[in-house]
């Protein structure tokens, strides 16, 4: 995350997990979630916006996790979920394991979505939504849609090389209230 702006000592951390994303762990985070938003008196629309994004998030973690089995308990790399707040602005941190091939395909998607309009997101939403082409794990690259089109800000991403196979995944979102 970027945090030249802002330091990460004046954050108030909302929710901070490292652990397997399994459905429990998944909904647990979504209740403490909520919990947070009513405590912080939070608008529901910005409720809403955190939501989505942090389901996108932790599904499409534990969804990699569950069609690579392997990776699921290598406990110096674990998944990772934080939600932090800054006076008007909330950062999503998560991070896991992916493959060395898969890291081409994630960055690529991304890359193509941070130079997307809002506009122009919204329409390729649709398309891929009306063309019904979607992929054995799930999607065609909705979850990363979603998570652009929600957050109105850059998806900001790194890879850290963990060994011939795998590399540490890390997305950080930045969503203003």
């Amino acid at each position: 995350m970027n945090f030249e702006r802002t330091n990460i000592a004046e954050h108030q951390i909302l929710i901070d997990y490292k652990g397997v994303f399994s459905y429990d762990v998944i909904s647990q985070l979504l209740l403490t979630l909520k919990e947070e938003m009513e405590r912080l008196g939070e608008k529901v629309v910005t409720y809403k916006r955190i939501l989505v994004i942090m389901i996108e998030v932790l599904e499409n973690a534990g969804r990699y996790l569950d069609s690579h089995p392997e990776v699921k308990y290598d406990t110096q790399f674990l998944p990772t979920f934080k939600l932090t707040k800054n006076k008007n602005m909330f950062y999503i941190f998560s991070g896991n394991l992916v493959k060395n091939e898969d890291q081409i395909v994630i960055q690529k998607k991304i890359e193509h979505l941070n130079k997307a309009s809002h506009d122009d997101l919204k329409k390729l939403y649709r398309q891929i939504i009306s063309d019904g082409k979607f992929s054995n794990e799930g999607g065609a690259g909705l979850g990363f849609i979603e998570i652009a089109k929600t957050s109105n800000h850059k998806i900001q991403y790194s890879f850290e090389k963990v060994n011939e196979l795998y590399a540490y995944y890390n997305i950080n979102l930045e969503l203003t209230n």
